[in-house]
């Protein structure tokens, strides 16, 4: 009837569940702005920090669970053991909420599901008095996802703490949810970001592909936009050369399929797979894969496991 915690922190979801939320977000059952920041102000320096990096995270990725929320804090230099209490405070001030995935919309969250965190209307009042931009562009509807969505953009979370933690250093940007111009259409792919080596940066385009799409629905992508993005050269518009595609898939048998997807069309061969259970091992030890495609020397195309040293710190 619902997603229990343990099968949860594999970030498989069912695809036809629905959303069963803790509360509904009322802006009426909001605490006043004042109070909130009247609050917020008298909390010590720590707990101060913490809940921003958690607010900051939320807006920009959507969701998050509590094991990426301790990575998040964890990774800032910031006391994971407080994450707890903050969130329970926070989702008792309106400041976030959290939802469950059931079979069917409850009246409540069972005890034992697995909790996906969200923002609640107090953030916006904490995130424009005390984040380093204004945020005014929220809308409650924007919790509303299908379980599809939810379960990409946890994943597009988690690959960004591994790049947070592999290489926070040289990590000079990462946007998720990033859209691009096709002519009078958009794409948008997971996520883009750039990474300094050295002195140069080196850009990136990040995508989630789930079992469910494919072949169909990443073929379509593919087809219709990523195609036209590489091969009519709209990516001049964004890049001076060429960004490296990461594609990031359940399993070896999916990273397959979709990188003989791409490959087929674009005709690219400077693209890698990466696989969850790889991912969830580290960036700095994670295996990733290159397309070989078939030709004289190698009659059957097939994935073949490479290194990037450039997330392991080497490069």
């Amino acid at each position: 009837m619902f997603l229990t915690k343990s099968a949860g922190e594999k970030l498989i979801f069912p695809y036809d569940f629905k959303q069963t939320f803790h509360h509904e977000p009322k802006l009426l059952s909001t605490p006043k702005e004042y109070v909130l920041i009247r609050d917020f102000y008298h909390f010590d320096e720590d707990r101060q920090a913490i809940e921003r990096e958690i607010l900051e995270f939320l807006r920009d990725f959507g969701f998050a669970t509590e094991t990426q929320l301790r990575l998040l804090v964890g990774s800032k230099g910031l006391n994971p053991d407080r994450i707890d209490d903050i969130l329970e405070s926070c989702v008792k001030d309106r400041v976030v909420n959290y939802f469950a995935l059931t079979q069917f919309v409850m009246e409540e969250v069972p005890e034992d599901a697995f909790r996906i965190y969200c923002l609640d209307h107090g953030a916006r009042y904490i995130l424009t008095h005390f984040s380093q931009t204004d945020f005014i562009t929220w809308l409650s509807s924007d919790n509303i996802r299908s379980s599809e969505l939810v379960a990409k953009y946890l994943m597009t979370g988690m690959f960004y703490l591994q790049v947070l933690m592999a290489r926070g250093d040289s990590l000079r940007f990462f946007n998720p949810l990033a859209d691009f111009s096709i002519g009078k259409r958009d794409i948008r792919f997971s996520g883009a970001f750039q990474i300094m080596q050295g002195f140069t940066p080196r850009d990136f385009i990040f995508e989630v592909i789930r079992h469910e799409d494919l072949p169909t629905i990443w073929q379509q992508k593919v087809n219709e936009k990523v195609a036209p993005f590489v091969l009519q050269s709209y990516w001049e518009m964004y890049y001076r050369n060429m960004p490296v595609f990461l594609f990031l898939t359940q399993n070896d048998e999916d990273a397959f399929q979709a990188a003989e997807i791409f490959h087929m069309r674009t005709k690219l061969d400077n693209f890698r797979m990466l696989t969850d259970p790889n991912l969830m091992r580290g960036l700095g030890n994670a295996p990733f894969y290159a397309y070989v495609p078939e030709s004289d020397k190698n009659p059957r195309p097939a994935l073949k496991k490479v290194k990037a040293k450039i997330f392991s710190g080497e490069a």
